[in-house]
């Protein structure tokens, strides 16, 4: 199991927006230090960024409205928001042991945070998986330490089977990243 870990999670979705990856990593905060950095939010967000602090080991923070929405901007906006969690990792003094991303978008964080030792995953959520080019993929797998691709979570599941895939899947990320290091 992975203990004793700054992580850092970028992720493509809100925190509001309860995926696997979001239980994943508030099953790791239990022994580990996870800032959660959630996507730019929309016309209906916060003005300023927001931190919520959830646990003593679990923070998300939400850097506010994007003002430049526009698709062409897209890594634009992307390299605001690295600039914005890097201004606030500093003001933690937080330097990240694992970035984990869940879409080839936010390799600018892999790229600028393994320059620090940092180490990266690349987890592939599968509902995702299917709307994601080839390339895209490849190039995620390339720029990346780790890769894992998640098995889609059945329709008609209950808490407990649910929660079983989870750990599962933490058992199955932690055996990858403790192999490889």
């Amino acid at each position: 199991m992975i203990t004793n870990q700054r992580i850092l999670c970028v992720s493509s979705t809100c925190w509001e927006e309860p995926g696997e990856l979001q239980v994943i990593a508030e099953f790791l905060s239990g022994a580990n230090n996870i800032i959660w950095i959630s996507p730019f939010g929309g016309i209906s967000s916060n003005l300023l960024p927001r931190i919520d602090r959830l646990t003593e080991s679990l923070t998300i923070y939400n850097p506010g409205i994007n003002f430049l929405p526009l698709s062409f901007l897209g890594g634009f906006n992307r390299s605001r928001l690295l600039l914005h969690a890097k201004l606030y990792l500093l003001e933690k003094d937080f330097d990240p042991d694992l970035i984990i991303i869940d879409s080839p978008e936010l390799l600018k964080f892999t790229e600028a945070y393994k320059k620090t030792g940092a180490k990266a995953l690349y987890y592939a959520p599968a509902c995702k998986s299917s709307t994601i080019p080839r390339a895209e993929k490849q190039k995620a797998a390339a720029m990346t330490d780790f890769n894992y691709k998640a098995q889609s979570i059945p329709g008609e599941i209950n808490e407990d089977e649910y929660m079983e895939m989870i750990i599962t899947q933490v058992r199955e990320i932690s055996e990858i990243i403790c192999k490889c290091s």
